[in-house]
């Protein structure tokens, strides 16, 4: 089983990370390679962004708290997925 990064828990992810696969990324970091840190660096960066787009969106519709809970349970469980 080849497991792929995706930062939006789609298929057809358009990030430059989702291209590789979990290992070739770990062996990226584990070489020091300069490409490790410029994706990981992306994904982080998208990743905030997103994050911060739905808490924007969920304040203006006043469904924070049920957001943040949805988000810290999530997190909680180690499976930090962009919902639909």
């Amino acid at each position: 089983h080849t497991s792929y990064i995706s930062v939006t828990g789609v298929q057809t992810c358009a990030l430059p990370i989702c291209r590789y696969t979990r290992g070739y990324i770990r062996h990226l970091v584990n070489t020091h390679e300069l490409l490790a840190g410029r994706l990981l660096t992306l994904h982080n960066l998208t990743y905030t962004y997103r994050l911060m787009e739905d808490i924007r969106s969920n304040i203006a519709d006043s469904s924070f708290d049920s957001f943040h809970d949805d988000v810290v349970a999530r997190r909680r469980q180690g499976i930090e997925r962009r919902g639909s």
